[in-house]
């Protein structure tokens, strides 16, 4: 925009050609002069205003002075002259079109070109562009001289307001300290610096570029024209800014087109955004680069050493405040986590509280011998969920709230679980289902796993229910062993009297029956024994004759196959001690208790596949008293089902004498043999005994008949009745069977001929 005279704009008619009239009469000297006075007056009088105040009175005075059609005062800014009126504006057109380029006009020579004259003011910074003049000499002086009075008075305003600005500095940074020292927001204190830096240097743009990794970015800017300004991205010994960051010193910039010492990466935008001149400082913190404040003039101008100090002052205010503001975002960080962690620490008291008040509570229940149920069911009203209690077998030991037919899914997937642990964990494990959330949790004593108890509920469980299920966990590992206890001291007492009625005197026996009617165990009736025996040695018995160790938890599982199964559930008593599985069973059908005691063996196999099992079956006894005989003859059983192939299981029943002689073979002590045939006969009193052998002797001679063996030995036939009968209960044998009376005549045999010699 330049400003024109309205009086030589043509008229209707008339000439379009400016210039007709004279502008300055050549012989009037005093009144070019006068001219000259009132010029240099009103462009005096504008620098109480700012230069463009200055540049506006500096037009209209030359518009008078030169009686031009127009007259524009240009800047070189950007690579071109330009109009001072748009330096804060974009230009999108070629700023230097028609004007002369900035290398020209740099010294006080006025040009005139036909009706268009440049007066330089600033050679190489500021011309008057006058057109539609009336070229003669005196206006030739008169514009000289008009160039010196504007750039006086340029220089008188630039000097008031630097002198302005040296008044209000102090003020403004100890406002911008007070501010800085109060504030945490680094944008809005950042861009505080830059609005200040830009006005107290009287500069067009201003920006705080901070490092980031090795780069400087731009964090805040004013006063620029392009979005890219605002993202400025430079390395160091790029452009102005990064020879800051290259150096660590102030780097100051007097024409961007014409300065050799930096690189020229940066000029297409340098004539986007117009500028001439720049100077940046290092923004330091403890000696080392953190950042770089820049400011940039459009018009020309050169940054002084006081502009360089200025900047150098508000950089340090900028460090202070990057500082400050880390300070306090950290202050303020630890007073959030602080609060967090006074908070998180309320809240685990006030959990750790009411887990103490739910163990209390638990703790009653158990000491005032309350179910398992009720465990479960306050446990439940706790923790808002579901609770399960399973045993070590995954069965249900107590569920609330009671579990209904569609808890068929949740009962698989928790027993999934379970089963996939490939170990016992030490802790809870938490997973998810299809309407929520699980928790499990071991119940275990010691190393050993006694159960599970599970939580199901649909939210993720918080501390408290984590600490109740773990509470909980304890008292039922508690109540499982208290049972569990119960009932091996149980199963001890009556494997206690199994093995009395087995392996003790005549009177231990009598007590062991009494014992095991006090305990409801009933030994009526014909009963048959049957042992199992573990053939790999590794629970032999103790041969030293010292009390048995504690059950192992292999015995205790033994035991408990051995009770679970058909053959256990019908048996009187049923005991495990060293590798012997003793079993009293009221059943009379040999075939019958030989498939179940397959069954067991095969149940035995199964859970231990390192064992190996046979097993014998006795043949019936009517007093419990007398139960070492049928255990004999099981254990004769054994040694069959050990030679031969087949079934694993054998009966007395069914061996007879071959079960005498496998059970002798290889013993060469005749007298013991004897002696375990007949038993208590072989130690009766002398004179009773060869009494009692000569009666059997005689019987068998007499093919088994009680009229010929009395006539024999020529006494009465109820006499060798009473012998033959008290024979039979010295010895355990049945001289009614066939095979008891081989075995008889065998023992018989051996003895007479042993006492013979």
């Amino acid at each position: 925009m330049a400003v024109r005279n309205p009086s030589l704009e043509p008229m209707a008619g008339s000439s379009s050609r400016p210039g007709h009239a004279v502008a300055i009469l050549p012989d009037a000297a005093e009144d070019e002069l006068a001219r000259l006075d009132a010029f240099a007056r009103r462009v005096s009088a504008a620098t109480d205003g700012d230069i463009a105040d200055v540049f506006v009175e500096a037009e209209r005075a030359l518009l008078e002075l030169s009686g031009a059609a127009s007259v524009r005062i240009l800047l070189n800014a950007g690579g071109g002259w330009r109009s001072w009126r748009r330096l804060d504006q974009p230009d999108l057109d070629d700023p230097a079109a028609g004007w002369p380029a900035s290398g020209e006009s740099t010294h006080h020579d006025l040009l005139i070109d036909g009706t268009m004259a440049m007066l330089p003011i600033r050679p190489g910074r500021i011309l008057a562009a006058v057109d539609g003049i009336a070229a003669s000499p005196a206006l030739r002086r008169a514009l000289v001289v008009a160039s010196t009075c504007i750039d006086l008075a340029v220089a008188t305003s630039e000097r008031r307001r630097s002198q302005a600005n040296s008044a209000s500095e102090l003020q403004v940074l100890q406002d911008v300290a007070a501010r800085i020292l109060q504030s945490a927001d680094l944008e809005a204190l950042m861009l505080l610096v830059v609005h200040e830096t830009k006005r107290l240097l009287t500069s067009d743009i201003c920006g705080v570029m901070l490092s980031d990794g090795e780069e400087l970015v731009m964090r805040s800017c004013t006063g620029h024209f392009s979005v890219e300004t605002a993202k400025l991205r430079m390395r160091a010994g790029i452009g102005v800014a990064g020879r800051v960051l290259e150096t660590s010193r102030p780097c100051v910039v007097s024409n961007y087109f014409e300065n050799k010492t930096i690189s020229r990466d940066f000029v297409p935008l340098a004539q986007t955004e117009k500028v001439q001149s720049a100077l940046a400082v290092p923004i330091l913190s403890r000696d080392a680069v953190i950042g770089v404040l820049e400011v940039w003039r459009r018009r020309p101008s050169i940054y002084t050493e006081e502009d360089t100090s200025l900047l150098l002052a508000l950089a340090g205010l900028t460090s202070l405040a990057i500082e400050n503001a880390r300070l306090l975002r950290s202050h303020a960080s630890a007073a959030e986590q602080l609060a967090a962690a006074n908070l998180e620490l309320a809240q685990r008291c006030t959990t750790i509280e009411e887990a103490g008040r739910f163990q209390e509570q638990i703790v009653q229940l158990m000491l005032g011998g309350g179910p398992l149920s009720l465990v479960t069911a306050r446990t439940a009203e706790h923790v808002v969920g579901g609770v399960i209690v399973f045993d070590r077998d995954l069965a249900i030991e107590a569920a609330s709230p009671d579990l209904d037919q569609g808890a068929d899914i949740l009962l698989q997937r928790l027993r999934s679980i379970i089963r996939k642990a490939s170990r016992i964990p030490n802790h809870a494990i938490a997973e998810s289902w299809a309407n929520g959330r699980l928790l499990i949790q071991p119940v275990l004593a010691g190393t050993e796993r006694l159960g599970w108890i599970a939580w199901y509920g649909a939210m993720e469980p918080d501390e408290a229910t984590r600490l109740a299920i773990n509470h909980v966990s304890l008292a039922v590992a508690m109540h499982l062993l208290e049972r569990r206890n119960t009932a091996r001291a149980r199963t001890e007492t009556l494997q206690s009297v199994l093995w009395d009625l087995f392996d003790g005197s005549k009177p231990v026996r009598a007590a062991a029956v009494d014992r095991a009617r006090e305990l409801g165990v009933s030994l009526k009736g014909r009963l048959s024994v049957v042992v199992l025996m573990l053939d790999d040695g590794q629970a032999a018995a103790r041969e030293d004759g010292a009390p048995e160790p504690p059950q192992t938890e292999f015995s205790d599982r033994l035991l408990e196959t051995v009770q679970t199964s058909d053959l256990g559930r019908t048996a009187c008593l049923a005991g495990v001690r060293g590798n012997q599985i003793r079993i009293l069973s009221p059943s009379g059908d040999p075939a019958a208790l030989a498939l179940a005691a397959q069954s067991l063996i095969a149940a035995c196999r199964r859970d231990y596949p390192q064992h190996r099992m046979v097993g014998g079956i006795s043949s019936l006894c009517g007093d419990p008293r007398e139960l070492p005989v049928q255990l004999r003859e099981a254990m004769i059983a054994i040694e069959v089902a050990k030679h031969r192939q087949g079934a694993p299981v054998a009966c007395y029943g069914e061996i007879g004498v071959l079960g005498l002689l496998i059970n002798l073979r290889g013993k060469a002590d005749m007298r013991r043999i004897a002696q375990e045939i007949l038993r208590d006969l072989a130690t009766e009193p002398g004179q009773s005994r060869a009494v009692l052998l000569a009666t059997l002797q005689a019987f068998f001679e007499s093919d088994c008949s009680q009229i010929a063996t009395a006539a024999r030995l020529r006494t009465h036939q109820k006499t060798i009745a009473y012998r033959l009968g008290k024979i039979g209960r010295l010895t355990g044998l049945n001289l009614a069977r066939h095979q008891d009376r081989v075995l008889a005549d065998i023992g018989t045999r051996l003895l007479l001929l042993l006492e013979s010699e």
